[in-house]
Protein backbone atom coordinates (compact mmCIF):
# COMPACT_ATOMS: atom_id res chain seq x y z
CA UNK A 1 0.00 0.00 0.00
CA UNK A 2 2.77 2.61 1.11
CA UNK A 3 4.25 2.06 -2.71
CA UNK A 4 1.02 3.42 -4.12
CA UNK A 5 0.60 6.25 -1.94
CA UNK A 6 4.14 7.19 -2.71
CA UNK A 7 4.08 7.77 -6.29
CA UNK A 8 0.90 9.24 -6.21
CA UNK A 9 2.00 11.99 -3.25
CA UNK A 10 4.69 12.54 -6.09
CA UNK A 11 2.51 13.04 -9.06
CA UNK A 12 -0.14 15.68 -6.58
CA UNK A 13 3.52 17.23 -5.74
CA UNK A 14 4.30 17.39 -9.53
CA UNK A 15 0.73 18.84 -10.57
CA UNK A 16 0.70 21.65 -7.75
CA UNK A 17 4.42 22.61 -8.90
CA UNK A 18 3.85 22.65 -12.15
CA UNK A 19 0.53 24.76 -11.46
CA UNK A 20 2.38 27.21 -9.68
CA UNK A 21 4.67 27.54 -12.06
CA UNK A 22 2.52 28.20 -14.70
CA UNK A 23 0.50 30.67 -12.54
CA UNK A 24 3.35 32.98 -11.83
CA UNK A 25 4.15 32.33 -15.89
CA UNK A 26 0.89 33.87 -16.13
CA UNK A 27 1.84 37.12 -14.59
CA UNK A 28 3.42 38.76 -17.09
CA UNK A 29 0.86 40.95 -17.99
CA UNK A 30 -0.72 38.75 -20.83
CA UNK A 31 -4.39 40.67 -20.54
CA UNK A 32 -2.68 43.76 -21.52
CA UNK A 33 -0.55 42.34 -24.19
CA UNK A 34 -2.44 43.18 -27.14
CA UNK A 35 -2.58 46.50 -26.59
CA UNK A 36 1.61 46.62 -25.81
CA UNK A 37 2.22 44.45 -28.34
CA UNK A 38 1.83 46.96 -31.03
CA UNK A 39 4.86 49.35 -31.35
CA UNK A 40 1.91 51.92 -31.95
CA UNK A 41 -1.64 53.66 -30.34
CA UNK A 42 -4.52 51.72 -32.83
CA UNK A 43 -7.64 54.12 -32.76
CA UNK A 44 -10.69 54.83 -34.76
CA UNK A 45 -11.99 56.94 -37.00
CA UNK A 46 -13.50 58.70 -34.27
CA UNK A 47 -10.79 59.04 -31.82
CA UNK A 48 -8.86 60.25 -35.05
CA UNK A 49 -11.93 63.39 -35.73
CA UNK A 50 -10.65 63.84 -31.28
CA UNK A 51 -7.76 64.17 -31.40
CA UNK A 52 -7.46 66.21 -34.80
CA UNK A 53 -8.44 69.32 -32.62
CA UNK A 54 -6.85 67.80 -29.11
CA UNK A 55 -3.18 66.87 -30.23
CA UNK A 56 -1.48 69.93 -30.85
CA UNK A 57 1.02 68.98 -34.13
CA UNK A 58 -0.78 66.02 -34.84
CA UNK A 59 -0.09 65.25 -38.90
CA UNK A 60 -2.43 62.89 -40.48
CA UNK A 61 -0.81 60.45 -43.29
CA UNK A 62 -2.49 58.91 -45.62
CA UNK A 63 -0.94 56.01 -46.98
CA UNK A 64 -2.77 55.14 -50.22
CA UNK A 65 -1.95 55.38 -53.52
CA UNK A 66 -2.39 58.52 -55.24
CA UNK A 67 -5.39 56.95 -57.35
CA UNK A 68 -7.16 56.35 -53.99
CA UNK A 69 -6.44 59.59 -52.73
CA UNK A 70 -7.63 61.76 -56.16
CA UNK A 71 -11.15 60.19 -54.48
CA UNK A 72 -11.02 62.38 -51.91
CA UNK A 73 -8.58 62.57 -48.75
CA UNK A 74 -8.67 64.04 -45.35
CA UNK A 75 -8.37 67.33 -45.28
CA UNK A 76 -4.64 68.63 -44.52
CA UNK A 77 -3.40 65.05 -44.58
CA UNK A 78 -0.44 63.98 -46.42
CA UNK A 79 -0.26 61.21 -49.05
CA UNK A 80 2.70 59.14 -49.04
CA UNK A 81 2.20 55.68 -50.40
CA UNK A 82 2.91 53.08 -47.78
CA UNK A 83 5.39 51.03 -49.95
CA UNK A 84 7.14 54.36 -50.10
CA UNK A 85 6.89 54.96 -46.23
CA UNK A 86 8.03 51.62 -45.71
CA UNK A 87 11.24 52.23 -48.06
CA UNK A 88 12.04 55.12 -45.52
CA UNK A 89 10.40 57.93 -47.95
CA UNK A 90 9.26 60.36 -44.94
CA UNK A 91 9.74 63.33 -46.82
CA UNK A 92 7.25 66.24 -45.16
CA UNK A 93 6.77 64.17 -41.99
CA UNK A 94 8.24 65.66 -38.74
CA UNK A 95 9.21 62.18 -37.00
CA UNK A 96 9.34 64.22 -33.15
CA UNK A 97 5.53 65.16 -33.78
CA UNK A 98 2.29 62.87 -33.35
CA UNK A 99 1.60 61.13 -36.62
CA UNK A 100 -1.65 59.46 -37.78
CA UNK A 101 -1.80 56.95 -40.60
CA UNK A 102 -4.72 55.50 -42.30
CA UNK A 103 -5.75 53.77 -45.57
CA UNK A 104 -8.52 52.10 -46.81
CA UNK A 105 -8.76 49.39 -44.33
CA UNK A 106 -6.17 49.65 -41.45
CA UNK A 107 -3.51 46.66 -43.32
CA UNK A 108 -1.34 49.47 -44.98
CA UNK A 109 -1.62 52.04 -42.22
CA UNK A 110 -0.37 49.00 -40.36
CA UNK A 111 2.50 48.57 -42.34
CA UNK A 112 3.57 52.42 -42.43
CA UNK A 113 3.11 52.52 -38.85
CA UNK A 114 5.86 49.97 -38.20
CA UNK A 115 8.10 52.05 -40.76
CA UNK A 116 7.74 54.81 -39.32
CA UNK A 117 8.43 53.30 -35.81
CA UNK A 118 12.04 51.91 -37.12
CA UNK A 119 12.62 55.50 -38.63
CA UNK A 120 12.51 56.63 -34.94
CA UNK A 121 9.13 58.48 -35.27
CA UNK A 122 7.91 59.59 -31.22
CA UNK A 123 4.51 59.01 -31.63
CA UNK A 124 2.49 57.04 -34.17
CA UNK A 125 -0.79 56.19 -34.11
CA UNK A 126 -2.60 53.75 -36.86
CA UNK A 127 -6.14 53.83 -37.70
CA UNK A 128 -7.91 50.35 -37.87
CA UNK A 129 -10.18 48.73 -38.71
CA UNK A 130 -11.56 50.93 -41.30
CA UNK A 131 -10.18 54.26 -42.78
CA UNK A 132 -10.90 56.89 -44.91
CA UNK A 133 -13.90 55.19 -46.46
CA UNK A 134 -15.00 55.04 -42.61
CA UNK A 135 -14.09 58.42 -41.64
CA UNK A 136 -16.92 59.59 -44.85
CA UNK A 137 -19.34 57.37 -43.48
CA UNK A 138 -19.39 58.49 -40.02
CA UNK A 139 -20.22 62.17 -42.00
CA UNK A 140 -16.29 63.56 -41.18
CA UNK A 141 -14.98 66.48 -43.90
CA UNK A 142 -13.25 65.06 -46.96
CA UNK A 143 -11.45 66.94 -49.68
CA UNK A 144 -10.82 66.05 -53.22
CA UNK A 145 -7.00 66.96 -54.02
Amino acid sequence: MRSVRLPLAVLLLLVAALALIAGCGGDSGDAERPAAAEPFQVIDVDTLAAQRDEVQGLQILDVRTPGEVAGGTIPGALNIPHDEVAAGDTEGLDLDQPIAAICRSGNRATTAGDALVAAGAADVRVVRPGGVGTWQDAGYPIVVP
